[in-house]
């Protein structure tokens, strides 16, 4: 398995080939990706999975009793941990040469488990999350008996304890040892596991967190558009739908389908790249080659966290609610009052005010 953070080992420990690929643009340009790219995603990304949080925790969605702000603020926080497990890691490695998985072996084991195991659990949830939006499209009287607060916390754990036991092979198989080349390495424990990893598990890999995912997530954002299409063209002949509705469904099946193509873009290329590595490895060792694959490595490596990044905004482009709460959150507006909260305040006052004038007319008679 490719290094995570695409260290190859400090000054000391390179060979000449290696202190020559150093003179070729590829290798230039992969120093200068690894240091000024990773800050630029983590503060996009941590502000908008925080924003996420904050806008699941106001009234209009905590009131909710369906799953969706619970799988919302779900896939925040696995988005966020991804960033700062391996993101983070990465821009560490790049600006200072330390890998800190290095400083104990447990360390190199867990670290790996967490990150395989989150990047699983993220993108399941945004399948639950796909199937619950086009559950609403297309048994919109059934969706909240079937995706209940409840189910959905159950949903997310599932899926957790799920991935972190399918994926714990990784906390017995992974250590620090020294490689061939003298060069201490969070890799495979021998090579039994190595050939395991390289062979049975990318391709566990490709299709647990790209490929079936990506499958639900066009299908089923394809049924959305597909039904809301239907139903418009249904309006339309009944002559109930005004022209800028007709842009807004527009509007939004392009965004679904913009979700889509960006979680298969991003998460794609890297189990592409897994899943070649044996190949890669067959080929010259001269310093050009070398230099070209650790850009590729880096370049699809941080693609993959680019998703963990951006579905904030994503779900701001397909969500009108969505984007008027996080409107609201940006420019401190206070929170509506829920129609029951309100109901219930005006029977208050109302019932505080003829208390008042009953009291009156007790202590004033006349």
């Amino acid at each position: 398995m490719p290094d995570a953070f695409g260290l190859v080992g400090g000054a000391l420990n390179a060979s000449y080939d290696d202190r020559q690929k150093q003179n070729h643009a590829e290798y230039q340009v992969k120093t200068a990706i690894r240091q000024f790219v990773p800050p630029i995603i983590l503060v996009v990304g941590t502000f908008g999975n925080v924003m996420a949080i904050i806008i699941m925790r106001r009234k209009e969605f905590r009131s909710r009793s369906s799953a969706m702000p619970v799988l919302m603020t779900a896939l925040a926080v696995c988005d966020t941990v991804l960033l700062y497990t391996g993101l983070l890691g990465i821009w560490i490695g790049a600006v200072s040469g330390v890998d800190f998985r290095m400083e104990h072996f447990l360390l190199c084991k867990i670290h790996t488990w967490i990150v395989y195991a989150t990047f699983y659990t993220d993108a399941w949830i945004l399948v639950a999350m796909t199937i619950e939006r086009m559950t609403s499209v297309l048994k919109p009287l059934k969706v909240h008996a079937t995706f209940t607060r409840r189910r959905g916390h159950s949903i997310v754990v599932g899926t957790a304890l799920f991935f972190f036991a399918i994926s714990a092979h990784i906390l017995f198989g992974r250590d620090v040892r020294v490689n061939k080349r003298g060069t201490t390495r969070c890799m495979a424990w021998d090579e039994d596991y190595k050939n395991f990893f390289l062979g049975a598990w990318v391709w566990f890999d490709l299709m647990m967190h790209c490929l079936l995912p990506g499958i639900v997530l066009i299908t089923g954002n394809a049924v959305i558009i597909w039904k809301v299409k239907a139903s418009t063209r249904v309006s339309v002949a009944l002559g109930n739908t005004r022209p800028i509705h007709r842009r807004r469904i527009s509007f939004l099946s392009e965004a679904f389908l913009l979700l889509s193509l960006v979680f298969l873009l991003t998460t794609l290329p890297i189990s592409v790249m897994n899943i070649m590595e044996p190949y890669l490895r067959q080929l010259p060792k001269d310093p050009q080659t070398k230099a070209v694959l650790e850009l590729a490595w880096t370049v699809t490596g941080i693609m993959e966290y680019i998703n963990n990044a951006v579905n904030f905004y994503m779900f701001c482009l397909s969500g009108s609610v969505f984007r008027r709460e996080a409107k609201a959150v940006l420019t401190c507006k206070a929170e509506p009052e829920t129609p029951i909260t309100a109901s219930a305040q005006r029977c208050t006052k109302t019932y505080s005010g003829r208390l008042n004038r009953s009291s009156t007319q007790l202590s004033n008679p006349l």
